[in-house]
């Protein structure tokens, strides 16, 4: 994936770099300002859609400009004026179109053993992450609390599973082997382990079925792994 926002803010420091020299000319000047605020709106836009994103410059005092630009960028942004950009834009469409229709497929899990807070956490990170479009990392959270449940249950077995190649089908294996997963548990665990490494490594696209269907084996995992006994709807 190209990297548009760290290529903009280099032109952009650039500009700035050149505009400070005094001998730069008035019709050079004027030029610089309409690529300057031409960047600006680019860079706005980016850091609106796209926040929070990684940006390499290997240079420190490149980073610590570019931070510091793009701190002043942000202070002039009105929260107001950013709220109806988003809004108004593809970015707010795709977000309110996206949550609403996967919002509606969602039902409440209802178990007979009271979950820890922990897992409470973990399934509603990773299911709102799904809601939000983020497939990638509900994939990942889904995964991280079945790994955690999974080892909890062979522990209390006082069971555990050698390093080594295969270590997390063979987790899996195990967990059904002692009781803690039914047969329909191992399958969607499988499942999700295999997206997750789809998703994460890039092997392959994972759709968003896909990753919906993992959300619902991740919660009849969950049915699976809470003791002392498993609950069914």
């Amino acid at each position: 994936m190209r990297d548009e926002l760290g290529a903009n803010i280099k032109k952009l420091l650039s500009i700035q770099r050149e505009a400070d020299q005094e001998s730069i000319t008035d019709e050079l000047f004027k030029a610089h300002l309409r690529t300057y605020l031409e960047l600006w709106e680019d860079i706005t836009k980016e850091l609106m859609e796209n926040p929070g994103q990684l940006v390499h410059f290997e240079d420190e005092k490149t980073r610590e400009v570019a931070a510091a630009a793009v701190v002043k960028l942000w202070s002039q942004v009105d929260t107001d004026d950013f709220y109806w950009k988003i809004m108004d834009g593809d970015v707010g469409a795709n977000l309110v179109g996206t949550y609403v229709e996967r919002a509606k497929k969602l039902r409440p899990t209802f178990v007979s053993v009271e979950p820890t807070s922990e897992i409470r956490r973990y399934y509603s990170e990773a299911v709102t992450a799904w809601l939000y479009g983020l497939d990638c990392a509900a994939l990942i959270l889904c995964w991280s609390l079945i790994e955690s449940m999974t080892r909890h249950a062979l522990r209390a077995k006082k069971k555990d599973v050698e390093p080594g190649p295969g270590k997390l089908e063979r987790l899996l294996f195990a967990a059904k082997d002692i009781g803690a997963l039914t047969d329909q548990g191992h399958r969607d665990a499988d499942t999700v382990r295999k997206l997750r490494n789809y998703a994460l490594h890039r092997l392959r696209p994972v759709t968003a079925e896909e990753c919906y269907d993992a959300i619902l084996g991740t919660r009849r995992v969950i049915e699976d792994l809470l003791p002392p006994k498993q609950t069914r709807r």
